[in-house]
């Protein structure tokens, strides 16, 4: 995966700006929170998605000692990051594509983390580009954030693939 440390200086050279663009940032603890399956279909817009329930959003994030956090603005769902205590976010998706950069500069500040640390898979090649000239630097390591839930998707892709250069 790809980290990026995004920090406090980086919000204030690169935007000129302090602010957290949206209004609202809320840490979600009660599993039957309304904006649950509203995150829950955010979550599942990607190129890849968490093979989680609606029922089973909040646990799975606790269970990795994180917190559900929701970003909204003017009421509306802007996106969501599951973040650990230390401001290490291990998925973050916003609604719409242009929200991504204002989702974590809200969260930044709404946090109060002097940084927050963002790991993407190589295949979040949208949001990549979009840290990329804003972050302090980038490194690649190894995270199983990634984790494979949907093993019949992933084989009949991969059995597809071979099939293609090699008789099966």
């Amino acid at each position: 995966c790809y980290n990026f440390a995004f920090n406090k200086d980086n919000r204030r050279h690169v935007f000129r700006n302090t602010e957290a663009p949206f209004d609202g940032y809320r840490v979600i603890t009660d599993p039957r929170d309304p904006m649950i399956p509203a995150i829950h279909a955010v979550a599942h817009k990607g190129i890849y998605s968490p093979n989680r329930t609606v029922a089973d959003f909040l646990d799975v994030c606790n269970t990795w000692h994180c917190s559900l956090i929701a970003v909204t603005h003017e009421g509306r769902l802007k996106g969501y990051a599951v973040m650990d205590g230390g401001g290490s976010i291990s998925e973050v998706r916003s609604v719409e594509r242009e929200d991504f950069i204002p989702l974590l500069r809200t969260i930044l500040v709404r946090s109060e983390h002097a940084a927050i640390h963002v790991s993407l898979p190589p295949f979040e090649y949208e949001a990549i580009r979009a840290l990329v000239p804003v972050c302090e630097g980038v490194n690649e390591g190894c995270s199983m954030m990634y984790t494979v839930l949907n093993y019949e998707k992933v084989i009949r892709a991969f059995l597809s693939l071979k099939a293609s250069y090699t008789t099966l």
